[in-house]
């Protein structure tokens, strides 16, 4: 480095400034590294292997599956081939536009993550979301998957 390089340092660090966004993440690591009794993180989202992901898996449960609806849901619900129950979302442009159809998305996997235990056994499930859920709000669309879940486990005890 010049003269005037080592100057320009300097100044940063009497500042606290780092030299570099790299050097600024080799402080944050090591920062990070100090501190070995870190927490682990809490999981707030579903492994691939309890969602449905495949359009042919979509297709063969809207085949084969039984049909609950509701005010702002229809669940599609077929018994399933791996060890637990999964989800699939679907939720098309008629409802809204990419950031309510994301959040609907987003809110459906969160109530299945949470209360995946009201379902007795292992079940494929797809949710497709009506018209009106855009509109809604979160605790609405919560109240309507509840609803919905109380309903499909008593349909599928019986």
């Amino acid at each position: 480095a010049t003269k005037g390089g080592r100057q320009v340092l300097n100044r940063r660090r009497a500042k606290g400034r780092a030299r570099s966004p790299v050097d600024a993440d080799r402080s944050l690591k090591a920062a990070v590294n100090r501190q070995p009794e870190v927490a682990t993180p809490l999981r707030f989202f579903l492994k691939k292997t309890d969602r449905i992901l495949k359009r042919s898996e979509f297709l063969g449960l809207s085949k084969t599956g039984r049909t609950v609806r509701g005010e702002f849901f229809i669940a599609v619900v077929a018994p399933s081939r791996s060890e637990k129950s999964r989800l699939g979302v679907t939720v098309s442009r008629k409802v809204g536009g990419a950031v309510q159809r994301n959040r609907i998305k987003r809110l459906t996997r969160d109530f299945f993550r949470r209360n995946r235990q009201l379902i007795k056994g292992c079940w494929d499930i797809n949710l497709i979301a009506r018209r009106g859920a855009a509109e809604q709000t979160n605790q609405t669309i919560f109240v309507a998957l509840e609803d919905i879940f109380t309903r499909l486990s008593r349909q599928l005890e019986s």
